[in-house]
Parts: structure tokens; sequence; C-alpha cells
């Protein structure tokens, strides 16, 4: 099997939170009854005391206080554990950091496929709504015909027309782009910083000169 791609590596990281998540969930529950428990063993213990309970009443309360400690200490090793381990959101959040550049390679061959499927789909309903048109006309000749009037009693238009304008512009003079990222902005960025570095580079070699 080859190498996992980035958002599969990235599922996988997000089961492992979601189920890091829920044990942790259990843990902190099971140390919250452990406390409950603890909290009672204490009470009997007092009560044992003030009711004046024999001595086997009394160690056998001691006996659930030193177990229920025991209880407490491992459940909340094991849920400081958990919540460490569930801490696997943020090697999420790091994971889209340091691969980021994959999550978006692996992103184009679908973007690039739903942004031709939307183009072409643009692209088609200025002649299916002319073909709408069409039958509109045939039947209102039709309506006419039968001594009726099309504006009472319909066909009616698609009402779309304002749409497929705007739809024609667009096509005309603007290609709709891959839902990507285009990177403009951080190459404008660069651009000014190098060009910032060089006239910097220029002013020092100018002022040793002189």
């Amino acid at each position: 099997m080859g190498r996992k791609t980035a958002w599969e590596e990235r599922a996988t990281l997000e089961e492992k939170a979601v189920a890091d998540a829920g044990r942790a969930r259990d843990a902190a529950l099971r140390l919250e009854a452990g406390r409950a428990k603890a909290k009672d063993a204490h009470d009997r213990l007092v009560a044992a005391h003030r009711d004046g309970n024999d001595s086997r009443e009394i160690e056998r309360a001691k006996q659930a206080i030193r177990k229920t400690g025991e209880d407490l200490q491992f459940l909340k090793a094991e849920a400081q554990g958990l919540a460490q381990r569930a801490a696997a959101k943020q090697q999420i959040a790091n994971f889209d950091v340091t691969d980021n550049s994959r999550l978006l390679d692996e992103l184009r061959p679908g973007a690039t496929e739903v942004r031709d499927r939307l183009a072409a789909a643009f692209a088609a309903l200025p002649e299916i709504a002319a073909e709408y048109d069409r039958y509109v006309t045939k039947a209102s000749a039709l309506v006419s015909a039968a001594g009726k009037s099309p504006r009472e009693e319909g066909p009616d238009g698609h009402g779309l027309d304002q749409l497929l304008q705007a739809i024609r512009q667009q096509l005309n003079t603007r290609e709709i782009p891959v839902p990507l990222p285009h990177g403009r902005h951080s190459a404008w960025v660069e651009q000014q910083n190098q060009a910032a570095a060089k006239a910097q580079a220029r002013e020092s070699a100018t002022a040793r000169a002189a």
C-alpha cells in the first residue's frame, strides 16, 4: 500500500481526536463517580464514629476510604493522560500548517473538476432558457388560437431574464476561477519586501561610498 494522501492522514488525526476525546469524557465521568464514592465512604466513617459503632464497622469504613482513595489516584492519572492525548486536536492544527501545501495540492483535481462542471452548467443555461422560451411561444399561440389570452391563462415565462443576462455578462468577461487560493497578495507582499530590501542595500552602499 502506498503512502496515504495528506487528507487521509488528516482524517486519521481527526478520528484519533474524536476517540481520545470520548475516552477522556468517560474517564472524567468515572473520576467524578469515584469522588462521590470517596465522599460517601468518608461520611460513613464519620457516622460510625458519631454513632459509636463497633471497631469492625469503623475498620470497614476505613478500608472503604483506602480503597476509594486508591481508585481515585488511578482515575486521576487516567483522566490526566487521556486529557493530554485529547490534545490531538492541536495535532490537526499543526498538520494544517506543516502539510498545508500537500493539502492544497490534493484539493486541486477536485476543485478544478467542480469548477469545470459549474462553468459548463452556466454555459448551458442560455440555450436551455431559449428552448424554454420556444415552448412558451408555441403554447401561447395555441392559447390564442383557442380564443383566450396568454396573459391571463398563461403560460408564464421563467422569470430568469435578469439572471440570464448577468450570467451571459459573467461568462463573456470573466472565467470562473478554481476555488483555491491564488496567492496574488502574498506574491505582491514578497515583491514589495524584495524591492524594499534592494533599496535599503543601495542606500547602504551609497552611504559607505560617501
